[in-house]
């Protein structure tokens, strides 16, 4: 699938969860930032800037999946990225869990593509760090909170975020961040184009 153009959904997930903080965090505008991820085991270094960049773009795991047709032939998604602070191996794993084939960066077969955050280094870029002393005073240190944005041509273009005061990671409402609501949001987006 080579297309000029792609436009991509990244999901950051509580296995190994992203967020954002509401504070300084991504934006609307902003450009994805250049930093290392990891795919699959041995890893193969991905460039997130450069991957996303006129060939694929980002991106709550079994709705994405089980959406993931529909977010394409709908919401014009061509790809949906799945990361977390964790290594390529565990990633590559967890696609195998969820049944999700064709999982790793550059395969031109798969709509859902795995990727490992092993030095939380996006997380950081993207200020989305879990803080909250909640999840710290249990051990949960270096991990993100829930989210999902969409990006075409690596420009962030929408982004929700799973979190309360009294539920930091979104483990009790993570409706934001799930694929119905990012395919809503998307359509809308489009629908004001």
């Amino acid at each position: 699938m080579n297309f000029l153009s792609r436009a991509s959904l990244a999901v950051a997930s509580i296995l190994g969860a992203s967020a954002i903080p509401l504070v300084n965090s991504v934006k609307v505008g902003d450009k994805l930032p250049s930093v290392e991820l990891h795919s699959g085991f041995p890893p193969t270094k991905i460039d997130l800037l450069e991957y996303t960049s006129n060939k694929r773009s980002n991106a709550q795991v079994p709705s994405y999946v089980e959406l993931q047709e529909s977010l394409h032939s709908k919401a014009g998604i061509d790809e949906i990225i799945i990361f977390c602070v964790n290594d390529g191996a565990v990633m590559s794993a967890w696609a195998g869990n969820l049944g999700v084939g064709h999982s790793e960066a550059n395969d031109s077969e798969g709509r859902i593509t795995f990727l490992g955050d092993p030095t939380g280094s996006l997380t950081r870029e993207l200020d989305m760090e879990l803080t909250h002393p909640g999840p710290a005073s249990v051990g949960i240190i270096g991990r993100c909170k829930r989210f999902a944005l969409y990006a075409v041509n690596g420009e962030v273009r929408y982004v929700a975020v799973s979190e309360a005061e009294d539920d930091p990671a979104g483990d009790d409402d993570p409706s934001a961040t799930l694929a119905p609501a990012i395919m809503e949001a998307i359509t809308k987006i489009k629908d004001e184009l």
